[in-house]
């Protein structure tokens, strides 16, 4: 029997994997071999934190270099109209691409921007011009002149904090009347008449109008009762294009007693989010007394000024919540905005990467795309907040103390 042995297995000799010996590694030639692997400037295995994330930056206290009164950067602008014009064209921002919106919704955020009336707040006018006193006497000749209208709904804030404090273009006024389908040529053409012979008042006299017309202009949203101007115009987001949809019967059938009294009278209508005047309401028309005076107002106010309180407080809010109740505009804009850019992902350095669609933020969802250079610039022209030169990280805005 033939025995065949290898040379390696009868020898007992294992070969060397490597052959070359300046590849061999040995534990005892490497003194850090044993020691535990980690990244440069890590932790216990975790990751490095940056020197200055926007977390930091947004409780970090920032330097005051000067106030900056006037956020106006276009030039162009030199008077009242151009500033009005300026501001209402800047009011939202467009849909994005990848708004995570479907086209029901999508149509929903345009109709309610298309249908905002065109109307400006005193507040914010002061905050793009650069001389208020001048403004003021400007905005002053042109009211007289007819050329602006103001619009003011007492009840709404005190001085500059004011929401109901409005501006109108005299031609932006007559385009809603002349387009308004709930009034005939004629009834246009007086209501215009009596607007032009009023010389910048806020009221005209009820007897200017027949019971009939002074019913469908409040209907229409273009008169009210001043009475009503007491009332909340913002509890419905359409109260001022409805005209008076609640009726007194109904709103009396809530008391135990039924009466028209128990619930406040004839302005009552108001007080439960319906609109136009007590002249509005066919079913007790023969009864509501006619108003010496009706004031002047524009379609949908109301929802002006709903969308104006909830944005002013909603950017108080996010400021408040900063350590030093300030930060700077740059993270202001991104938590405005919801932390997302333009294609929904998210900007915000945290841990837990995660996208975010604009569809989801409290920008799109309540305030329908309110642009936040907007907001901005009227909560500095209501005072209710400053912005500063910081000299490291642009400019800064804190609340005003």
């Amino acid at each position: 029997m033939t025995f065949y042995l290898k040379p390696a297995q009868n020898s007992g000799v294992k070969k060397s994997r490597s052959q070359n010996p300046l590849l061999r590694r040995s534990s005892s030639s490497n003194p850090f071999a044993s020691s535990k692997r980690t990244k440069a400037g890590a932790k216990d295995g975790k990751p490095a934190k940056p020197a200055s994330s926007k977390q930091d930056l947004w409780d970090e206290e920032l330097e005051d270099h000067g106030l900056v009164t006037a956020l106006a950067t276009d030039q162009r602008l030199c008077d009242v109209p151009q500033y009005v014009k300026y501001i209402r064209d800047r009011m939202f921002d467009d849909i994005p691409d990848k708004a995570g919106m479907n086209s029901t919704r999508i149509a929903e955020v345009l109709n309610f921007q298309k249908n905002m009336p065109p109307i400006t707040t005193r507040a914010h006018v002061h905050a793009l011009s650069k001389s208020p006193t001048a403004t003021e006497r400007e905005m002053a000749d042109l009211v007289r002149a007819g050329i602006v209208r103001r619009l003011e709904i007492p009840g709404r804030g005190r001085g500059s904090q004011a929401v109901g404090d409005c501006l109108v273009l005299a031609d932006e006024w007559l385009r809603m009347v002349h387009g308004s389908s709930g009034l005939d040529s004629d009834l246009q053409g007086k209501y215009v008449k009596v607007l032009h012979g009023s010389k910048g008042a806020m009221t005209a006299e009820a007897l200017s109008f027949t019971q009939a017309e002074a019913t469908a202009l409040t209907q229409a949203g273009f008169l009210t009762n001043p009475s009503a101007l007491n009332a909340s115009v913002m509890l419905r987001p359409d109260s001022a294009t409805l005209g008076s949809l609640t009726s007194l019967a109904s709103i009396a059938s809530r008391t135990v007693s039924g009466s028209h009294a128990a619930v406040g009278g004839a302005g009552a209508i108001h007080d439960v989010g319906g609109s136009g005047s007590s002249l509005g309401n066919a079913g007790n028309r023969a009864s509501q007394p006619h108003s010496a005076t009706m004031t002047f107002t524009i379609p949908s106010i109301g929802v002006f000024l709903r969308l104006l309180t909830a944005a002013r407080e909603h950017l108080v809010f996010l400021l408040s919540r900063s350590k030093y109740r300030h930060a700077p505009l740059d993270i202001l804009r991104e938590r405005w905005d919801g932390a997302v850019d333009s294609a929904g992902s998210s900007k915000e350095s945290t841990t837990v990467s995660r996208a975010i669609v604009p569809a989801k933020t409290k920008k799109w969802k309540q305030f329908h795309g309110l642009r936040f250079q907007w907001i901005l610039e009227e909560c500095l022209g209501a005072g209710l907040i400053e912005v500063f030169e910081t000299g490291s990280v642009g400019l800064g805005v804190r609340l005003a103390s």
